[in-house]
């Protein structure tokens, strides 16, 4: 069950974004339309020809609100503003509002939503004071707590995008650092065994250089010294491989091909 949710999690996270908020526009823009037509019970204009002309161009712009938050929001408002001056029903058309105000506190300046906390309070003040003379003050009241929840939730939205951007640079900055620190450590190593193996054959070199002397200044005169000298520079010569063959095994690239078919 978990397996599948995460599929499904996962599918979802891959749909493009502009594919999902055209469906929603296209959604939000039939169920106010729906909802405009059906809804007999005020004394507002009834719906018309300019009335759905306002409602698409104050719920499509949705499709385009991550895109251009600004010109969506703008676009919205002002088409809410123009249905509600115009006498048709105040209660459609506002939820675009409160979408596209949310995307613009998520994605621009904190003036700007502040801004269009403004913009979007005057189109919900004038929604709920033109849907009820009587309960005008209730109205306006639930209007306000209702911009002010989604600015809210997208400062919240905001405030935790910018949290997951500074992790990602603090988790990349320490993989630099992590591996700045690991080709030290290996350069450093490599240093190590490079001088060791110097010092091997530096050693052992001058130890065969002067048993090979030695050989060669007594090979007439003292034989059995001198094939001392040369069992000790046989004996010398092939610990000096040993130690090179140990020392280069450390530093030898692994050739085999890894995961990816790439050589380590």
């Amino acid at each position: 069950m978990r397996a599948t949710v995460a599929a499904l999690t996962r599918r979802v996270g891959e749909v493009d974004p502009r594919i999902v908020d055209t469906l929603l526009a296209v959604a939000l823009t039939g169920i106010t339309l729906v909802w405009a037509v059906k809804d007999q019970s005020g004394t507002w204009r009834r719906p018309d020809t300019v009335a759905i002309l306002l409602t698409c161009a104050a719920n499509l712009p949705v499709a385009v609100r991550r895109r251009g938050p600004g010109i969506a929001f703008v676009l919205c408002v002002v088409a809410s503003l123009w249905h509600h001056g115009l006498g048709y029903q105040p209660n459609v058309n506002n939820f675009s509002v409160l979408l596209t105000l949310y995307t613009v506190t998520v994605r621009r300046s904190l003036a700007a939503g502040v801004a269009g906390v403004a913009a979007s309070a005057s189109v919900w003040w004038w929604a709920s004071l033109a849907a009820s003379k009587d309960m005008a003050a209730l109205n306006q009241a639930q209007s306000i707590l209702i911009v002010l929840t989604a600015w809210t939730l997208g400062l919240g939205t905001r405030r935790l995008a910018d949290r997951n951007r500074r992790l990602a640079d603090l988790t990349e900055r320490l993989g630099y650092e992590q591996e700045a620190r690991a080709r030290r450590a290996v350069t450093e190593e490599r240093v190590r065994i490079a001088r060791e193996l110097h010092d091997i054959v530096a050693h052992h070199m001058s130890v065969i250089s002067v048993q090979a002397g030695l050989a060669r200044y007594v090979f007439a005169s003292d034989p059995g010294t001198a094939r001392t000298a040369l069992a000790t520079v046989a004996d010398t010569s092939h610990e000096a491989l040993e130690e090179m063959r140990r020392l280069l095994a450390v530093l030898r690239v692994d050739r085999r091909p890894g995961i990816d078919g790439v050589y380590d």
